[in-house]
């Protein structure tokens, strides 16, 4: 199993025929506003799974939100169904994932990560930012 990719987006919609469209891709974000806690704006977290046939159809998705130093920032949201579909005679099996992000809380500046794991493995980690723009001071 593995992810063919993540990102957070400002929109996400996927279409009748699967077609994913993400718009606005990004990874940096800027607090302009000295207060805290951080509210993350409103964002989607969009991820794409592949598993071979001999690895099943039915899996459960984990995902984490960790700081710098690998602590949880928010509540685990865990056994989230995560079910992989044919593409086609010869195509892993494909599971598509994406959750919007609203009212998400950071506690200040600083490096953070989604963290995604399918039935006990972790595949990788959305990395992101939160920085002040030059010349915004802290409180």
């Amino acid at each position: 199993m593995e992810l063919r990719y993540a990102v957070m987006c400002d929109f996400f919609t996927q279409g009748h025929r699967g077609k994913t469209t993400i718009v606005n891709t990004f990874d940096t974000v800027y607090h302009v506003d000295p207060s805290k806690p951080i509210v993350l704006p409103r964002c989607f977290l969009v991820a794409s799974f592949d598993a071979s046939v001999a690895e099943g159809s039915s899996h459960k998705l984990t995902v984490r939100l960790l700081n710098a130093d690998g602590d949880d920032v928010m509540p685990l949201v865990a056994d989230i169904p995560l079910t992989f579909t044919p593409r086609g005679p010869g195509y892993p099996l494909r599971a598509d994932f994406y959750v919007e992000l609203v009212n998400i809380r950071l506690p200040d500046v600083g490096d953070y990560d989604f963290e995604l794991v399918v039935s006990g493995t972790r595949l990788g980690r959305v990395g992101f930012y939160v920085v002040r723009p030059a010349g915004v001071q802290a409180p």
